[in-house]
């Protein structure tokens, strides 16, 4: 920590005055099971599926397991335990018999083309697993053309990821589990596409939608901290302003996740944003959290 706090003040020794940096505030992370996003190669392995990361001290992808990574969160690391015990087996794409079962082949249909994991969960215990693949069939295709059969893959593929999503709920490894697939221009989602988050900030509960592929603070407790300092920091400022009507411009709204913190400290709140499904996720937490003042801009 110390190494990162002194690398920081140098970084920014040239823009801010010494005694700013002086009064830095720290958030330390907890030692374990503080990190709500993962990502991960796949890779076929003797008897499972294995997980690479990239270690920049090596300068190239290592092998790991959920052992070796304990600072991910306890639903990401019962989800990576569990993924790899379903023996799913890594392979290019081939056509499956059309009348197979897809009870009786389901691990082949998901490990069809699987390239690597994303996992993101949140403090209220919901985990999205996506699943990313290639096929190189889509490599030279256009966004609105279609594979031959693409409903039937499609439907082939959804109902084997419900296989997986149950056993992640027989698991009980976390309150909420969805599976999400996603290829070249294409997502399949088992059920939902987001998962719900709630953060306890100064006294209100905050609930947010946040969708998958969004931007979120991989360290949600980190978040919650840095809420409280934006806070208290627009308070200085209200402070400072006076009786006045007070202003919020927001740029990069993304979901909304700054915006509902700050929206009660302000008489009116702009939120520009240019992502169309971060515009509506950030509608619908604006109203989740009773927010009347929150215009939200899609520009």
């Amino acid at each position: 920590m110390k190494t990162k706090v002194a690398a920081i003040k140098d970084l920014l020794a040239p823009l801010v005055a010494q005694e700013v940096l002086d009064t830095l505030d720290i958030f330390a992370s907890r030692p374990e099971h503080h990190r709500h996003r993962a990502t991960f190669e796949l890779r076929p392995g003797v008897d499972a599926l294995q997980y690479s990361m990239w270690d920049p001290v090596e300068g190239k992808h290592t092998t790991v397991s959920a052992l070796d990574v304990p600072i991910f969160s306890k639903p990401i690391t019962a989800a990576m335990e569990l993924l790899q015990r379903q023996r799913i087996e890594l392979t290019e794409f081939r056509a499956p018999p059309e009348a197979r079962d897809v009870s009786d082949d389901w691990r082949q249909v998901v490990g069809q083309g699987l390239r690597s994991v994303q996992f993101h969960s949140t403090l209220s215990r919901e985990l999205i697993v996506c699943l990313v693949y290639h096929d190189e069939r889509l490599k030279n295709m256009k966004r609105a053309q279609l594979l031959p059969d693409e409903e039937a893959e499609t439907a082939r593929w959804v109902a084997a990821a419900k296989i997986l999503r149950q056993r992640f709920l027989d698991a009980d490894i976390a309150a909420r589990v969805d599976v999400i697939g996603r290829w070249k221009r294409r997502r399949r989602c088992v059920e939902r596409d987001y998962v719900n988050e709630t953060m306890e900030l100064d006294g209100r509960t905050l609930t947010y939608t946040q969708p998958e592929g969004q931007f979120s603070n991989p360290n949600a407790e980190c978040e919650v901290c840095c809420l409280q300092w934006l806070c208290r920091e627009a308070r200085c400022i209200r402070e400072v302003l006076g009786p006045v009507p007070a202003h919020l411009l927001e740029l990069h709204a993304g979901a909304g996740t700054n915006t509902v913190a700050l929206a009660p400290i302000f008489d009116e709140v702009a939120a520009v944003e240019i992502n169309r499904v971060l515009t509506e996720a950030a509608e619908r937490n604006s109203q989740a959290n009773g927010l009347r003042n929150v215009r939200l801009i899609r520009a």
